[in-house]
């Protein structure tokens, strides 16, 4: 979680002080990158915590609200 953390920050402060285009798409691809790790390492988190009568409607929820986030 640390190393994913120090990515997103990486990305920020590359996408905060980037003068040029090159500079500017390293940060969207590592903050890509960093989304991408996230949204396949996150679930499975949270599946690991949830009790055992709950793990399927956890899943369900977190699928259901990464769809509804890309459609807003």
């Amino acid at each position: 979680m640390r190393i994913m953390n120090a990515i997103a920050v990486v990305a920020i402060v590359l996408q905060l002080v980037s003068l040029n285009m090159v500079v500017l798409c390293l940060s969207r691809f590592l903050m890509g990158l960093y989304c991408g790790i996230a949204s396949g390492i996150v679930p499975s988190y949270i599946l690991s915590l949830s009790p055992s009568f709950t793990s399927g409607i956890v899943g369900t929820y977190n699928q259901v609200a990464v769809a509804m986030g890309m459609a807003f």
